[in-house]
């Protein structure tokens, strides 16, 4: 801090005329390191405010906005790709088509954060089996993938696994909806919580993964396919890291099967067009 006051002092003395742009940049680099302590010890103040015990409660509510508006943006290009692929549905004479539902999200009293995650779990499950039904199709085993250690990762690293994958997925979803010729929506927007907490961004995640379940439900029975079967929901509940466990598990054999469809989908349009 002293050497910041006498750059002050020779600025002041030496350019009677101002500051020059030397000057600005001396006074940065001399100001970073004061800057950078009050970052962390207001960090360190907003975490022991946040967890004062210590213990496992998660503040993660930027991390879960990202998460939410990455499932939304997926459900809107989902949404497009069934569209879409009603036409398939109508060549076959399918006395149905895909009708999306009605996005059911969450009103105070919010549930606990480990009750929408695990309700998370239960649906993300059908929707891997869903992959695996259109990997069938496309005579594809389905990916097999290993659990993340909760250990090594933690709360923390266990979410951002989880979006990373969901983001990777979203790319995926993206490229197949334009090779089938469709419009895709631009990206998420900043994951700004406002006053959401966590119990509410939980209860939101929960409930888009709901509408991406019984869409892509509707979507394989509109197409002649199986559509994975969503379990019922864990009594007791289990821990929050269990499911962030189980979440990142799922949402990573969820992106891979999803590239292995876009690794064949050329292929098989090349076919269908040329039949």
């Amino acid at each position: 801090m002293s050497a910041m006051v006498s750059a002050l002092s020779r600025i002041r003395h030496v350019h009677q005329e101002g500051p020059t742009q030397e000057d600005f940049l001396r006074l940065i680099v001399l100001a970073f390191p004061s800057m950078l302590c009050l970052e962390i010890l207001s960090l360190r103040i907003l975490i022991q405010y946040r967890n004062p015990q210590g213990a496992g409660s998660m503040a993660y509510e930027r991390t879960l906005k990202m998460l939410s508006n990455g499932l939304e943006n997926t459900t809107s290009d989902c949404e497009t790709l069934f569209h879409l692929l009603n036409v398939r549905a109508q060549l076959k004479k399918s006395p149905v088509e895909f009708h999306p539902t009605a996005l059911r999200l969450p009103a105070p009293p919010f549930p606990p954060g480990r009750q929408s995650a695990a309700a998370a779990v239960c649906d993300t499950r059908a929707i891997v089996q869903d992959y695996a039904s259109v990997l069938r199709y496309f005579k594809l085993p389905p990916a097999q993938v290993s659990k993340a250690d909760p250990a090594v990762y933690g709360e923390a690293g266990l979410l951002e696994l989880i979006t990373d994958w969901q983001r990777l997925r979203a790319g995926a979803i993206k490229m197949i909806v334009i090779e089938y010729g469709g419009k895709v929506v631009g990206p998420p927007p900043p994951p700004y919580p406002g006053p959401a907490s966590e119990n509410r961004l939980w209860a939101e995640i929960a409930a888009r993964l709901e509408k991406l379940a019984r869409d892509a439900d509707s979507f394989l029975t509109v197409q002649g396919l199986a559509p994975g079967q969503i379990p019922s929901r864990p009594d007791p509940l289990p821990p929050l890291v269990d499911s962030l466990v189980e979440l990142e598990s799922l949402f990573h054999q969820a992106t891979v099967d999803a590239l292995q469809i876009v690794g064949v989908l050329a292929y098989h349009l090349y076919h269908a067009a040329h039949q």
